[in-house]
């Protein structure tokens, strides 16, 4: 993907679909910081039937199948179907998904729910857009949930998840963007105690679109 993130599929957020990010529209605020990556080996929680864990290697078939996907139900409109491969699609592919598995900046988390990869979250070290607050900031890059699991309570749980590992980063904010139009998953991230903050566009192919821009303060309790 580099790591994308935008709706909750699920619930994707950020950027990285292909894109080519222009401005932040929103309130300046201090630059985030790198923070330092740490890994993590033991599942993060588990709820009847639903475990999140940390992924490996013998996970990126099912990151790349779920990616795929997930994308196809999330983006299926507007975007054409043309754009799907010059965008967004192409950051699902296997070899992307090993090597960003191997980069200490990014964290891919795996739910799964009796068993079944279910969907997955990514979480990414990257510099924030001027309008995101905090000193250590660290983005929600993907969070994906395939169709048949969305009322599950999957997503819910890689959230919790990834504030989880925020905390363990040491990252005091926590940041996604998502597509201007995706009401049920701004409702959801809003949910979690995130607010908008400012916009900027991205590119699906040959298509522009408009991100909104969330935050939230890792310690804050929804």
């Amino acid at each position: 993907m580099d790591c994308d993130a935008r709706r909750i599929a699920g619930v994707p957020p950020s950027s990285p679909r292909g894109v080519r990010p222009k401005r932040c529209r929103g309130t300046r605020a201090a630059r985030g910081a790198v923070v330092n990556p740490v890994s993590a080996t033991q599942p993060y929680t588990r709820a009847p039937q639903i475990t999140v864990r940390s992924a490996g290697a013998n996970d990126v078939p099912a990151l790349a199948a779920i990616g795929a996907l997930a994308f196809t139900q999330a983006y299926n409109q507007p975007a054409q179907p043309d754009d799907r491969s010059l965008g967004r699609g192409g950051n699902y592919r296997a070899q992307v998904v090993a090597r960003e598995l191997c980069s200490p900046g990014c964290l891919y988390l795996i739910a799964e729910v009796g068993g079944r990869a279910a969907g997955f979250g990514k979480l990414r070290e990257s510099e924030s857009p001027p309008c995101i607050p905090g000193q250590k900031p660290i983005e929600v890059s993907q969070l994906y949930v395939l169709r048949e699991f969305r009322s599950a309570g999957v997503g819910s749980q890689l959230m919790g998840a990834m504030l989880e590992e925020a905390r363990r980063r040491q990252a005091d904010a926590i940041w996604l963007g998502i597509w201007e139009r995706a009401r049920l998953e701004r409702a959801f991230y809003t949910k979690w105690g995130f607010v908008e903050v400012g916009s900027h566009d991205v590119w699906v192919g040959s298509d522009q679109q408009t991100d909104t821009l969330m935050y939230r303060p890792v310690n804050h309790e929804t």
